[in-house]
């Protein structure tokens, strides 16, 4: 592989590397070495030179004169101004001397001597020897003549002393010169051989990088093979599965079929039904529906002959999580059960047998629900907590009459403030939860309602007749004669149907947000059904017992 190749380039670029850093660290060890010694014997030369510095600067006019002053200087001054003279390449005389200290930068003339050359100039440190090598010649016997003159011996013996050991590490530095060289070099070569190294290196990880990439995608690639294996053997399995389903969705197609061309007219007998058959008992709802089929007809309607309102407004799920609620399985109850939560305004549930209290009771009561009657005291306040946190509130045992402070809530009178929606219930403002939801029971069994309050609820009768009584007694017979197999939770198996259903279920858009206007067939349904509930309200009134909106109205 690319891969290897590379790695094995950059092997032997490395190892190169190495060799030229150890060799170059080797150099540069030999150089320092040579260095150090170099720098040892000069230190050994630099403190007499410094001192000899250190003195000249304690000098100054005064001490000058005074040796200018001499007319004839004694003799150890005179050899001290001799060897000066000799160093500063004048005359050794003591007319020179003078003229020579008469100069204003005498001083700094001997601090910035060049004691380098004087190391190369042989014979000019050889004509020195002649005042060094005297016995006197020392700071000690000058001193005793003249301070000025001890610090001008001190720096004649100073640049004696670095020209000798100048002269003798003079070779050592050629040495020096020569091994940093050779450092130089080598530290180039091994520079060079870094560069190389680094661009074999880069190469390599670059390399690295796209097999790390490539290795990456390859076990991507595996994973999804093995994804793929398994969805295919489940798509296998789900398809002979869903084999055996064919049947059951040709019927289902078949049904759906023949209910589309029944669409519009049980449309529109599902609104006449919600709208105005609540009130009403079983059998007069069941002829008040053959009565709109009739009219349907007239009107070129078509519409489902067997018309039931479960079967269009509800699903079978839904009615048996009702029942599991206590609702009663018969027609009426499930009827009641669907003008209860489809109808727009809030239910007023006729209930002398307490039937629709306990359903909403078992319904609502994991959800908060709050339970109040009209003679408890501050009932607002829990309508008002109950509307704030979005609960279901049941206002039990009414009269005919209803507390005149519970008509906002009657009416929804919402308003928007704020972005917020509100409610005035009293003299204060409440945060109104959509979430809310308004029962109301009576136990009368003939309630006899104003118009006033008919407008604001939906009235729904839940008066058991003695047919009512059969089918609920029917009902009861078969659930408890159809005994569970072990292990059989009726109750579980309805829930899980019920979930199994909602999520099968496809989401069909609401009918109201249709856009564009209503086509001619549902305008004439509308009409079919006025023009057919205004004699069957009257004859509501005196079969029922219960005074029908319209009845009320016209008296």
């Amino acid at each position: 592989m690319e891969v290897d190749k590379e790695e094995a380039v950059a092997k032997e670029a490395q190892a190169a590397c190495e060799i030229d850093e150890k060799e170059a660290g080797e150099a540069a060890a030999t150089a320092n070495a040579i260095k150090t010694e170099c720098q040892r014997e000069l230190d050994e030369a630099l403190p007499e030179y410094y001192d000899a510095i250190k003195a000249l600067d304690s000098l100054d006019k005064k001490d000058i004169q005074e040796v200018k002053s001499f007319a004839k200087p004694p003799a150890l001054v005179e050899v001290v101004l001799s060897a000066v003279c000799l160093l500063m390449n004048k005359k050794e005389t003591w007319d020179e001397a003078k003229k020579v200290m008469n100069d204003t930068g005498f001083l700094q003339s001997l601090k910035d001597y060049d004691k380098d050359a004087l190391a190369g100039n042989v014979k000019l440190t050889q004509k020195l020897q002649k005042y060094v090598k005297r016995e006197d010649f020392q700071p000690d016997q000058v001193r005793k003549v003249s301070n000025a003159a001890t610090s001008l011996c001190m720096w004649v013996r100073a640049m004696d002393v670095y020209a000798r050991v100048a002269r003798s590490i003079e070779p050592k530095k050629e040495k020096l010169k020569g091994a940093e060289d050779a450092f130089a070099t080598a530290e180039a070569k091994l520079q060079a051989k870094k560069k190389e190294l680094q661009v074999v290196q880069d190469n390599v990880a670059a390399l690295q990088q796209q097999l790390a990439k490539a290795r990456s995608k390859a076990e991507k690639l595996e994973q999804d093979a093995e994804t793929c294996k398994v969805q295919l053997t489940r798509a296998e399995k789900l398809l002979s599965g869903l084999g055996n389903e064919s049947v059951r969705w040709d019927a289902a197609s078949q049904v759906l079929e023949k209910n589309i061309k029944f669409v519009m007219g049980d449309i529109a007998l599902a609104a006449g039904f919600i709208a105005y058959a609540g009130p009403f008992t079983a059998a007069f709802r069941g002829a008040l529906i053959a009565h709109w089929l009739e009219k349907a007809k007239e009107v070129n309607l078509t519409a489902d002959p067997a018309w039931k309102c479960s079967d269009t407004l509800c699903e079978p799920a839904e009615i048996r999580e009702w029942n599991i609620k206590s609702l009663p399985a018969d027609d009426l109850s499930v009827e009641n059960g669907i003008l209860v939560t489809r109808g727009r305004r809030w239910p007023l549930m006729i209930d002398p047998q307490g039937q629709g209290n306990r359903w909403i009771r078992n319904m609502k009561k994991d959800s908060g629900l709050g339970i109040i009657k009209l003679s408890t005291p501050n009932f607002l306040r829990t309508v008002e907590t109950c509307i704030r946190e979005g609960n279901a509130i049941l206002l039990e045992n009414v009269e005919e009459v209803l507390d005149p402070s519970l008509e906002p809530v009657l009416l929804k009178q919402v308003f928007k403030k704020g972005g917020q929606l509100l409610l005035r219930l009293g003299s204060e403002d409440v945060p109104y939860n959509e979430s809310f939801q308004f029962f109301v029971t009576t136990k009368m069994a003939n309630p006899h309602y104003l118009p006033e309050i008919c407008i604001k609820v939906t009235v729904i009768n839940f008066t058991v007749t003695l047919l009512g009584l059969e089918d609920q007694l029917v009902a009861e017979v078969v659930k408890n004669e159809r005994l569970p197999r072990k292990g059989f939770s009726a109750v579980a198996f309805s829930v899980s149907a019920i979930s199994c259903c909602s999520a099968c279920a496809p989401p069909l858009p609401g009918l109201r947000a249709a856009p564009g206007p209503a086509p001619p067939a549902a305008a004439a349904a509308a009409r079919a059904v006025r023009s057919a509930v205004t004699p069957w309200r009257h004859a509501a009134a005196d079969a029922t017992g219960v005074t029908a909106p319209a009845r009320i109205k016209a008296t």
